[in-house]
């Protein structure tokens, strides 16, 4: 009998076989089970590896596709190589795309990003930025985090919103940093 009442997650790998005493022409090489109180943990090596990257593409500043977006935003915003859903992530619905930025049209609203956020990679942190400018200089802040809601047990939909409001700054720019831990 198993030490695991339930069963929340399997991988089960196959790998060909040839010669004459085989039956079947497929075979259990691995199974690897993980209880419902098992953590899964992501890495960048495992997403790289999942992509089917090799070779200098799996470095996170690549961009296997030329499309200007690299490893590590993929990884860090659930999107595939190549990128085949929208690059931009529809507000509240999106499970794939860079953050969106909604910009303040009304006296009183604030600039406000939506983007999500990887609960289960062991190496990824995210940091939600607000200036007046772009420099490396600016004054930053972090802005207050509004809401976030599970998608599932490894992705939040996270929103933040800017602390100063439009009509308190001539200009607001937003970053998400993304950083990995190597």
């Amino acid at each position: 009998m198993s030490d695991y009442d339930e069963v929340s997650d399997a991988t089960i790998s196959f790998r060909g076989l040839t010669g004459p005493s085989f039956r079947s022409d497929m075979a259990v090489d691995s199974i690897k089970l993980l209880g419902a109180d098992t953590p899964s943990q992501a890495s960048f090596a495992s997403w790289s590896s999942e992509q089917s990257l090799s070779g200098e593409n799996t470095d996170a500043l690549a961009s296997p596709e030329g499309d200007g977006i690299v490893n590590l935003l993929k990884y860090a915003f659930n999107m595939s190589v190549p990128s085949s859903g929208p690059r931009v992530l529809i507000p509240r619905t999106g499970t794939s795309g860079l953050p969106y930025f909604k910009f303040p049209t009304q006296d009183g609203e604030r600039l406000t990003v939506e983007y999500l956020r990887n609960n289960s990679a062991s190496d990824l942190s995210y940091q939600v930025v607000f200036s007046d400018d772009l420099s490396e200089s600016a004054d930053i802040s972090s802005g207050v985090e509004t809401s976030v809601t599970a998608i599932d047990s490894d992705w939040d939909w996270v929103i933040v919103e800017d602390d100063i409001g439009v009509n308190e700054a001539d200009r607001r720019f937003g970053r998400v940093l993304v950083e990995i831990e190597e």
